[in-house]
């Protein structure tokens, strides 16, 4: 870069320097620190200084704007990087949306596989049927005839082969044809069965088991002269048969 005298020539411009610079060139080295001691000669060159440092950085300053840039770099090698920042504030809910249009209806599905077994059912009440049979002789006078299955046929049934007897016999032997018999039962008896047959179709004829009046169609079912039972009695114990011989 120039130095301050050559951009003071360039500008043409004759200055005090010019003069200060012949008188130091002629005269001793004595004179000239007395001369730099008076405070004029440091007031003159302090002026000058202030003076002309203001153009210098005004020149300087336009020389460097006309500096032209240099040619890039080579491309760094990348930075590490940088430590994850701190997650934002939540942003605040956004306007429900315009409902969509309705679906065209889908294809009728084919159907399912066999399904799954059902749920079993409540356990029925603990009564055997010999308890039932109790339950039932203590109800005296409640239960309709109605109600038990069959009866009134039973009934009727009874009735006609008393009837039909009495036609029979030559002289009141009727009750003649009244038949009791008492069997011997266990847990292993599921059948019972009569020396003859039972008139009325099988509905002439009483059961009782230990005692108890047990039901024709509830607790047994006949057939000719069998009684199949529909509960299991205990061992060791006796089903009485009273019925009209057919």
């Amino acid at each position: 870069m120039a130095n301050l005298r050559d951009i003071l020539n360039k500008r043409n411009k004759k200055t005090d320097f010019e003069d200060i610079e012949a008188l130091i060139l002629n005269i001793g080295n004595e004179r000239i620190e007395k001369i730099l001691k008076d405070n004029k000669v440091q007031d003159k060159l302090n002026s000058l200084f202030d003076k002309y440092k203001k153009e210098a950085l005004k020149l300087i300053e336009s020389q460097v704007k006309t500096i032209k840039d240099g040619d890039k770099g080579d491309k760094g090698d990348k930075g590490d990087k940088g430590d994850k920042g701190d997650k934002g504030d939540k942003g605040d809910k956004g306007d429900k949306g315009d409902k969509g249009d309705k679906g065209n209806g889908g294809l009728d599905g084919k159907d399912g596989k066999d399904g799954k077994d059902g749920k079993d059912g409540k356990d029925g009440g603990p009564d055997t049927p010999e308890d039932i049979v109790k339950k039932v002789n203590t109800l005296e006078g409640v239960i309709n005839i109605s109600v038990i299955k069959d009866l009134t046929k039973y009934l009727d049934n009874i009735k006609n082969s008393i009837k039909t007897n009495k036609n029979k016999s030559s002289s009141g032997g009727g009750m003649g044809n009244v038949q009791h018999e008492s069997k011997s039962v266990s847990s292993a008896t599921t059948t019972v069965v009569t020396t003859y047959g039972i008139a009325g179709g099988g509905f002439a004829i009483w059961a009782y088991y230990q005692g108890q009046l047990i039901m024709r169609g509830t607790h047994y079912t006949v057939s000719d002269r069998t009684l199949t039972l529909t509960f299991t009695p205990e061992d060791n114990t006796t089903i009485d048969i009273i019925y009209i011989r057919g």
